[in-house]
C-alpha cells in the first residue's frame, strides 16, 4: 500500500527543479564540462525562451571520444573499429550540442504521477525523463534516484 501511495504522488512533488540545460549552440566540450562538475548523466537541450528541442547524454559525448559503452543497439563490430581506431566520427568534440543531440526526448508533463513517468521511462528504456509544461518549456527532471528516493520515503526511511 505505500508503495502504491508512493507512485501516485505528482511528479511535482518530486522532480528536480534545479535543471542544468545546454542551449544548441554550445560546443560539446561545455556539455563535457557540465556532464563532470554536476554529475548528471542527461542534459536538455533548450532554445532562449526555455522550450525543449533535445536532449544530450553522457553516452552520446563518450561515443563521440570513441570510447565504448553499453547501449541498445551496440555491436561487436563498433567495439572492434573503436579499439582499432577505423571508427570515423563525423562529429568531432570541437562540434556543437546541435550536431550531437537528439531530437526524440521522453517527456513527462507536470501533473502526471510518479507511477505513470516510471511506466513511460520503462516503455522506452531510458535513465530519466525531462518534465514539461503546457508550452514544452523544461520545468524539471526525473532520474531513476528520484524514484528510489520516492520509494524509500514510502517505507519511512
Amino acid at each position: 500500500a505505500l508503495v502504491r501511495r508512493a507512485e501516485a504522488v505528482p511528479i511535482t512533488e518530486l522532480m528536480s527543479r534545479e535543471v542544468i540545460t545546454v542551449h544548441p549552440d554550445d560546443p560539446v566540450l561545455k556539455a563535457g564540462g557540465l556532464f563532470v562538475t554536476h554529475h548528471i548523466s542527461t542534459l536538455p537541450v533548450v532554445a532562449d525562451d526555455g522550450k525543449l528541442l533535445g536532449l544530450i547524454t553522457e553516452a552520446d559525448v563518450l561515443t563521440l571520444a570513441g570510447l565504448p559503452h553499453h547501449r541498445k543497439g551496440f555491436h561487436l563490430h563498433e567495439l572492434w573499429d573503436t579499439l582499432t581506431g577505423h571508427h570515423q566520427h563525423m562529429i568531432s568534440l570541437g562540434s556543437t550540442v546541435r550536431d550531437l543531440m537528439s531530437n526524440n526526448v521522453v517527456t513527462a508533463r507536470e501533473q502526471d504521477s510518479l507511477n505513470s513517468a516510471c511506466d513511460r521511462m520503462k516503455e522506452a528504456d531510458v535513465k530519466s525523463l525531462v518534465i514539461t509544461d503546457e508550452r514544452n518549456r523544461v520545468t524539471g527532471i526525473v532520474g531513476r534516484s528520484t524514484v528510489i528516493k520516492a520509494l524509500l520515503n514510502s517505507q519511512g526511511l
